[in-house]
């Protein structure tokens, strides 16, 4: 594990040549300052106008100074795969002990892109053994059903504690709950196929991509969120059983508009529009029907 400070190291040049001797000293200054690690060939290194052998020189000499005192970290990442891969195994060879990378620029890939890149660069076969499809299959699938509870788990929470009303009692609010967490996984799945490829964000909106990404994803979110919440609402208008906890209560007397009054129905005791909002939410502390066990 590498940590503390590892800077990236200047290539002095001297009449158009890597100077080595100035080199040597600066990494053996690195050491001496208390340096954690260094980072040869690095964006600092003029690393993009290295020769290739100028670049395995420098490795080379870090390497040689620093004798196992620190880590050397060197610097290969490259727009160019079969060149990063390249430089990779050079660092290899030089005794290096990590290679620092970065995602292709210029030719900026979308984000199937870099993975592919920098799986071709690690030659992730040997470190992470191919799974068979089943294997995938059942992970990808136990993942979106850990995603699609999630979704239920927090939709189900907001729906019984978010609104101010008498509480709707738990099996009136799994059938939003549950509409809700399908719905946002298709989302969650749709959206990630639009974003990685059919448009390119980064292209748009630059810096701020992964920003207008999030709010938009939030955005869809909040929608869906609040049709699952209408669904519920719907399904307590359609009955006349009292859906609110604590002991039944008669219409009118169950501190929720949507428990309140059965649709296409005019409720008894009550005006032909029911009970207006003001009456609908939970009663008062000190009200009479507070002390009637409800909420209980």
């Amino acid at each position: 594990m590498f940590f503390g400070s590892m800077p990236a190291l200047v290539t002095p040049f001297a009449a158009g040549r890597v100077n080595e001797a100035a080199f040597r000293e600066l990494v053996e200054w690195q050491i001496d300052e208390g340096s954690n690690a260094l980072v040869p060939c690095g964006t600092t290194g003029e690393a993009a106008t290295l020769t290739t052998e100028e670049h395995r020189r420098l490795i080379e000499i870090t390497v040689e100074v620093a004798r196992g005192r620190v880590p050397v970290l060197a610097g290969c990442g490259s727009n160019n795969t079969a060149h990063a891969i390249a430089l990779t195994k050079i660092a290899k060879d030089a005794g290096a002990d990590a290679a620092l990378h970065v995602p292709p620029y210029y030719n900026r890939p979308n984000q199937d892109g870099i993975y592919a890149h920098l799986a071709a660069v690690a030659e992730l076969e040997k470190l992470l053994p191919r799974s068979s499809a089943g294997i995938v299959v059942a992970g990808k699938l136990a993942l979106y059903l850990a995603m699609a509870l999630f979704a239920a788990g927090v939709a189900a929470t907001l729906y019984r504690f978010g609104p101010s009303r008498e509480d709707a009692q738990w099996q009136w609010l799994t059938p939003g709950s549950i509409f809700t967490a399908i719905i946002w996984l298709l989302l969650a799945i749709g959206f990630s196929f639009y974003v990685t490829r059919l448009t390119d964000y980064s292209a748009t909106y630059g810096s701020i991509a992964a920003i207008v990404m999030l709010l938009t994803w939030m955005y869809l979110s909040a929608y869906i969120f609040l049709f699952g919440a209408e669904l519920n609402a719907e399904l307590e208008h359609q009955t006349a059983k009292d859906s609110t906890t604590g002991a039944p209560q008669p219409l009118g007397k169950r501190g929720a508009w949507v428990a309140d009054h059965v649709a296409g129905a005019q409720d008894v005791g009550l005006s032909e529009k029911g009970p207006s909002l003001a009456e609908a939410g939970p009663p008062p502390p000190d009200d009479e029907a507070a002390a009637s066990g409800r909420g209980e």
